[in-house]
């Protein structure tokens, strides 16, 4: 597993990790800090549900329109309607 160090943090902060670590339960301030990156991590690639929501509306809408399309051309005879998509009246 790679090392991951991080330059330049100032005692305070570090001292202030570690006691926030052991508040928490853990171990050690790099076990900490291990779960906190993971939580980040899984935070930022987390799906956007509202994004995910207008995808999949407008996915069904154009299958809608596609199916209203054939429909068309199923009645206008241009093409043979193997699924009986439309009920033909001859």
């Amino acid at each position: 597993m790679p090392d991951v160090k991080i330059n330049n943090v100032s005692s305070d902060v570090a001292e202030s990790l570690a006691v926030i670590a052991k508040k928490k339960g853990y171990k050690s301030r790099d076990a900490f800090l291990r779960d906190e990156l993971e939580k980040i991590v899984r935070d930022y690639w987390k799906p956007d549900d509202d994004l995910q929501q207008i995808l999949l509306t407008r996915t069904i809408r154009v299958i809608e329109l596609n199916t209203e399309v054939l429909k068309k051309v199923i009645e206008i005879k241009a093409v043979t309607n193997p699924f009986h998509m439309v009920d033909d009246d001859d």
